[in-house]
Formats: structure tokens, C-alpha cells, sequence
């Protein structure tokens, strides 16, 4: 039967082709088992029933062919793989010799014949490698010390200037809370002062209030007493207030720059869009996230070993720098604050940017020169507390990890959380011709003659 005559007649078979199978559909007919059959010269097998069992050897080695490419190199390939295999042999015994005889080279890293786990160590927590990677069984569990209380250094830099830094923080403190106490009286007492801009410039005063008394008091009492210790507790209680009332800023001032973005450029609706239980919700809600968000990293605090030193380079429970002396991985964590950090300021500065882009954008269509004045003296106050706010947290968290210092931070960290308070009040009384009346009426002595 020829391989045509097979294809055309009407069941389905299976065909072996020499060593080799081949299920294909093909049609035949014929009385015997198997017909032989022939496809261009080759030998193949039809069988007439391809769900039949085929009995197949058993395999019971493999032949590995090697290099069947060059068979007139096999003599020259078995002394080129014989020597390289002598060179790996000393190669790494010299290393092992060197390793023991050598006290100097007693090091975990030279312990280990697989250093990934010690590389890590020795990079990313390098205060605790010799704890960590000790010598006496690596792999075995380190009972750390436990650390009840930790030493917040301040400014150790300037150890004759304690007392002139106290005087001048103690000063920069009460600014704050006269200045910031002076604008939420005014507010209150003045009733031309009632409106949306005003609520929510209460809520930031209070927030710069909160703010710095959460650091300052506690830097203050530093640098009087000279006494650096912080529980745990009060470290990490210092710690979620920092965050939160930081979170509430965060979320106020885009909540403001949207409020001028309605009194500006929808001047008609803006009573009706920002009316009282608006304004509310907007702040509560402030209020409700600033403490939530934060909450989520105290879930992962309590698994946090310390070990080594306690000593925390700042002049309060900085986040970060708590993370620095942790023994424990970290990465996690990290990657928490990451995720909610740019959930939370991403959205919150583009919202700023694009109410801002929005608001010049109108202000420029005004005609008048004084239409556009009195337009831009409506927002100017906050939008210069805006970039004081932004560019002290960018200085600290977007530049590249080379150009980092712990002192430079501290610096930038003063500037944030004593500078800007204090000029707030500052701010929104020079550029506010409401805020200036309310003033000379509550302090004559300040009316212009």
C-alpha cells in the first residue's frame, strides 16, 4: 500500500517513522494489524488502532553524547578540563590555607563560603555586624541586649553653646505660641474674619502649635538638664504625634489651596460651594487621616530588634534615624512608608500645583493691573507658606543618598519645625489687609497714626 493509498481511505492511524514518533490523522483501510507502508523511501508502520497500547522499552541509561561536533579533539578537550579542574583545586585550597593561618582574615566574611546573608549585614546594618555575625557559631540566634530607652544626642556638635541654644529655642517657642495663639483669637473675636480661608488658617495655627510642642519642649529640657535619655514608649509616642500632626499639615494646605482655587477662579459659587458643612468635613477629615495614616508603620515598630548603640543623632525621635539603629530587616517596613508616603504627598502636591496653575492662570486674564493685585494678595500668603513647607521636606527626602548627613537634616529639621511656625502668623498678617484691621482693632496701639 503506498503512503497516497493510505491517506485516502477512511480510519485514523498511527504512524512510526523510524526511531521516531509521529501522531498524524490518516485514513486507510486493510485486514491485517499493521500494514508496512512507505513515505518518500523511508519505512513506516500503520497501525489500525491508535488508542492501542504500544509496548515501549524500558530506558535504562542515558548516553550523553559530550562534544560529537569535534571528535578529532577529544584527547586535546580531556587535558584542557583536567587542568582547569586542577586550578580550581588549588585555587581554592591556597584560599582556605591563607584564611586559617591568617588572624587577620578571622572575619565572618572569610568564614562563610556563602557570603550573600554577611555582605548584606555588613552593608545594611554595619553598627551591628560584629553582634550579628559573631564568631562563635554565625548561623546560630544572637541574644541581643535589650535596649529599654534610647539617647537622643541633640547637638553634641556645640557642647559650650547648650545654653545660648536653649535661650534661643525657648525664644523661637514662645514666638510660635503668642503668634499663632494671636491669629485664632483674632479669628474668633473678629466676625469679618468667618470665612472658609480663615477656618482652615485656625487649623493650620493650631497644627504649628501641636507641632512644635511635641519636639521643642522636649529639646528645651536637653539642653537646660543635659539629660539625653527617652523610653521607648515616649520615643515612639514622640514619634506618631510627629507624623500625624506632619500628615495633617500635609493634607490642610492642599485643602487651602483649593479653597483659593474656588475663590478665584469660581468667585459666583464659592459661598455656595464652601459653605459651612464643606468646611467641616474637609477639616475633620484632616483631622481623621493626619493620626490614621502613620498607624499603619506601628504595625511593624514592635517586631523592630536594637542593638548595639541606643543613640539617636537628632534632636527628637526622627523616623528615620530610629530605623538606622534597628537590628532587625527593615526593608518591609520601608517599603510601607514608601507606598503611603507617595499615596498620601504625591496627591496632595499635585492638588497644590494644579489649584495654583489654575489660580495664575485666572489672574493673568484679569485686564486690570490693581483687579489683578487684589486677586493675587487673596493667595499669596498661602502659597509662600506652601513653598516653604515643600522645599524644606524636598531638600531632606529627594536629594541622592551621597549628599545625606544626619547634621545637615538636623539643620534642615530646625528650619521646618521652628522657622516656618513661627513666620506663619507672620505671613498672614503682612500680606492680609482683613487680618491687619482685626490686629489694630484688638491692638490699637498698632493702628497707624
Amino acid at each position: 500500500m503506498s503512503f497516497k493509498e493510505a491517506a485516502k481511505t477512511g480510519e485514523q492511524k498511527l504512524i512510526l517513522q523510524g526511531k521516531r514518533w509521529n501522531c498524524k490523522e490518516y485514513k486507510c483501510s486493510g485486514t491485517a494489524e499493521t500494514d508496512q507502508i512507505r513515505d518518500n523511501g523511508k519505512p513506516s508502520i500503520l497501525l489500525k488502532n491508535p488508542m492501542e497500547k504500544v509496548n515501549f522499552t524500558t530506558v535504562t541509561e542515558f548516553i550523553i553524547l559530550g562534544f560529537p561536533e569535534f571528535p578529532e579533539l577529544q584527547i586535546p578537550l580531556f587535558f584542557l578540563f583536567l587542568l582547569i579542574y586542577l586550578i580550581i583545586l588549588m585555587g581554592n585550597l591556597t584560599m582556605i590555607t591563607v584564611t586559617c593561618l591568617d588572624s587577620r582574615l578571622h572575619t565572618p566574611m572569610y568564614f562563610f563560603l556563602v557570603m550573600a546573608y554577611d555582605r548584606y549585614v555588613a552593608i545594611c546594618q554595619p553598627l551591628c555586624y560584629h553582634v550579628i555575625m559573631n564568631q562563635k557559631n554565625p548561623m546560630e540566634k544572637v541574644n541581643f541586649t535589650t535596649v529599654t530607652e534610647f539617647i537622643i544626642l541633640g547637638f553634641p556638635e556645640f557642647p559650650e553653646l547648650q545654653i545660648p541654644l536653649f535661650v534661643l529655642f525657648l525664644s523661637i517657642y514662645l514666638i510660635i505660641l503668642m503668634g499663632n495663639l494671636t491669629i485664632i483669637t483674632i479669628t474668633c473675636l473678629d466676625s469679618r474674619l468667618h470665612t472658609p480661608m480663615y477656618f482652615f488658617l485656625i487649623n493650620l495655627s493650631f497644627l504649628d502649635i501641636f507641632c512644635t510642642s511635641v519636639t521643642l519642649p522636649m529639646l528645651l529640657y536637653i539642653l537646660l538638664e543635659n539629660n539625653h535619655h527617652i523610653s521607648i514608649s515616649g520615643c515612639f509616642i514622640q514619634m506618631y504625634l510627629y507624623l500625624s500632626l506632619n500628615t495633617n499639615e500635609f493634607l490642610i494646605l492642599s485643602v487651602m489651596a483649593y479653597d483659593r482655587y474656588v475663590a478665584i477662579c469660581q468667585p459666583l459659587c464659592y459661598h455656595l460651594i464652601m459653605n459651612q458643612k464643606v468646611c467641616i468635613l474637609l477639616s475633620a477629615g484632616t483631622w481623621i487621616l493626619g493620626p490614621l495614616i502613620p498607624a499603619f508603620y506601628f504595625i511593624f515598630l514592635p517586631n523592630l530588634s536594637f542593638c548595639g548603640s541606643n543613640e539617636i543623632n537628632h534632636f527628637f525621635c526622627d523616623f528615620s534615624a530610629l530605623l538606622k539603629l534597628s537590628c532587625s530587616n527593615t526593608s518591609a517596613l520601608q517599603s510601607v512608608v514608601y507606598i503611603l508616603g507617595t499615596l498620601l504627598g504625591f496627591p496632595c502636591f499635585i492638588s497644590t500645583v494644579t489649584s495654583y496653575v489654575y489660580i495664575i492662570s485666572n489672574i493673568l486674564r484679569i485686564r486690570s493691573t490693581e483687579g489683578r493685585r487684589k486677586a493675587f494678595s487673596t493667595c499669596s500668603s498661602h502659597l509662600t507658606v506652601v513653598c516653604l513647607f515643600y522645599l524644606t521636606l524636598i531638600f531632606v527626602y529627594m536629594r541622592p543618598r551621597s549628599m545625606q548627613s544626619m547634621s545637615q537634616n538636623k539643620i534642615i529639621f530646625i528650619l521646618h519645625n521652628t522657622l516656618i511656625p513661627m513666620f506663619n502668623p507672620v505671613i498672614y498678617s503682612m500680606k492680609n489687609k482683613d487680618v491687619k484691621n482685626a490686629l489694630g482693632k484688638m491692638f490699637p496701639i498698632l493702628k497707624r497714626p
